[in-house]
């Protein structure tokens, strides 16, 4: 029987071929800042970073927490952070009015995943021992919300319903925190706010509590956004940051009680809190025709309102929606009519 060998410089080469192969390292992670709030909204971004999927993207992501929407996308604005996650009326404010939140024209922006579905995150408490019993009640009292937000259009919408105004009480501006601390404190009446701190005061105040909540309740959107220019160059990037919150969403309904001790970490929120109100958002990447109909709604709630806005028409919000990273990871989410 024949037999072969391989000559020397055949194993010198295989050799050296093996030990490149064997040296080859991942490169190094892509490092994106993203802007996000304590939160239930941003319940999937931080199991993302917790389980690693992020990592398995070759994504290092550097949150920086604010306490609002509108703070994170302030800090889009000024190129402290790649992506920045917000509701849905500060889109509406900045399509009529860009420089609502800056005092220079910021870059244009993009919308390209919306996270969550739940029409019941926000709603208004009320303290039935400052004579509060029904929303008549509120016409002289003072009432807490983090203006400019999402909030106020829900308030107004209240207000409406009940043939009330905004000049028949005093409104105070403050974040979630502080309304929760004031209200608690009593040195407010009432405050518009969103969950977990709606559930949470409302449990601590016991029988003084009342919620008194629209009946309209629209669809909460809570939105990915960047700005147009990091989207065109950066398309692969938004594409595996959707892959790794799709991850999230798939632990999200397989762990629920992993994913509940998540959210009470990164958002100081007890368990027994958060369990309380777990059923009342879905956790989901979409691009809908609801959410273009809501912006729509809110522009002519801004139109009627805001004398300072410059333009007289409801934009064409489909400009400011971004489809490629939601179309190659999640595509049966887009439902938007183009």
């Amino acid at each position: 029987m024949r037999s072969f060998k391989y000559t020397e410089p055949i194993v010198l080469l295989l050799s050296l071929m093996m030990g490149l192969f064997g040296c080859q390292e991942r490169p190094p992670p892509t490092e994106v800042r993203v802007g996000t709030n304590p939160y239930l909204g941003d319940l999937a971004t931080y199991v993302a970073l917790e389980q690693g999927y992020f990592s398995d993207q070759g994504l290092q992501i550097d949150l920086v927490k604010q306490p609002s929407g509108v703070k994170a996308l302030t800090l889009l604005f000024q190129q402290e952070v790649d992506i920045a996650h917000v509701a849905d009326l500060p889109i509406a404010y900045i399509a009529l009015n860009p420089t609502k939140y800056t005092n220079t024209s910021p870059p244009p922006i993009y919308i390209f995943a919306d996270l969550i579905y739940s029409t019941h995150l926000q709603g208004i408490l009320t303290r039935t021992d400052h004579g509060i019993t029904s929303p008549a009640d509120l016409p002289g009292k003072r009432i807490g919300m983090d203006m400019n937000t999402s909030l106020e259009y829900m308030f107004d919408t209240f207000l409406l319903e009940n043939n009330l105004t905004r000049e028949e009480m005093e409104l105070v501006d403050l974040n979630v925190n502080r309304s929760a601390d004031s209200l608690l404190a009593g040195s407010i009446d009432a405050m518009a706010s969103w969950q977990p701190y709606l559930y949470e005061t409302e449990k601590q105040l016991g029988q003084k509590a009342l919620r008194m909540d629209p009946v309209l309740n629209y669809r909460i959107a809570w939105l990915a956004t960047t700005t147009q220019a990091f989207a065109e160059r950066n398309p692969e990037v938004l594409i595996r940051y959707l892959e790794a919150l799709q991850s999230a969403n798939q632990y999200i309904k397989r762990h629920p009680d992993s994913a509940m001790g998540t959210l009470a970490h990164h958002t100081g929120v007890d368990t027994s809190v958060i369990r309380g109100i777990w059923n009342i958002v879905d956790y989901q990447l979409s691009l809908s025709e609801p959410l273009i109909s809501t912006l729509e709604d809110q522009a002519r709630w801004i139109l009627r309102n805001d004398g300072q806005v410059p333009h007289d028409s409801i934009p064409d919000f489909t400009k400011f929606i971004y489809f490629n990273a939601m179309e190659s990871v999640h595509p049966e989410g887009i439902t938007i009519i183009r």
